[in-house]
């Protein structure tokens, strides 16, 4: 008779500045969200190699780290004809409100609605098809954190870090769901 158990041991915990194992196992961490979170160092490496030794031009680092790591979650095919709609509906509503003259904010809520409701008849139309899973979407409020990090860390570069924690401030007190709601 064999009783067989999968079991992680750490033989050198002293050496070991952060055991991912024990930090998933008490936090409840997925192994594939753990998985993400050790990808995007290795993934912002690569976009500042291809941006820095090729020449390649990207929006930002951390834009086409987070494109790569939601195609992973999606599928390559159902998640480039995701993103490809959402940044086509986004461009082909932008020039109106452009031409009309429309404030920032109000464009950026419009187009924001738009990507919302192309990103609802996308992920229905990929899973009717069997072209996507359905959790894989959940992935995408990760790559908003990020990219507002990138923007935070930009502000700081380009206005300091006093302007930018204002930024961040007035930006919690905005998202803040006592004083939205």
């Amino acid at each position: 008779l064999y009783d067989i158990k999968k079991e992680r041991i750490n033989h050198y915990p002293k050496l070991a500045m952060l055991d991912l194992w024990t930090v998933m196992d008490e936090t409840g961490v997925p192994v594939d969200l753990m998985q993400m979170l050790m990808l995007l160092p290795l993934g912002a490496f690569l976009v500042a190699l291809f941006k820095n030794v090729v020449g390649i031009k990207t929006f930002g680092v951390f834009l086409p780290v987070l494109v790569a790591l939601s195609l992973i979650q999606t599928g390559v095919v159902s998640g480039l004809v995701l993103f490809s709609s959402i940044v086509f509906v986004v461009a082909l509503i932008s020039l109106p409100l452009e031409r009309w003259g429309i404030q920032y904010t109000s464009k950026i809520a419009l187009m924001l609605i738009a990507v919302v409701i192309t990103s609802l008849l996308g992920i229905r139309l990929l899973h009717s098809t069997q072209w996507l899973n359905a959790s894989a979407p959940l992935f995408f409020p990760i790559i908003i954190l990020t990219i507002i990090s990138e923007r935070f860390a930009k502000k700081v570069e380009e206005d300091g870090v006093k302007e930018a924690l204002g930024l961040y401030v007035q930006t919690l007190i905005v998202t803040d769901r006592k004083s939205v709601v």
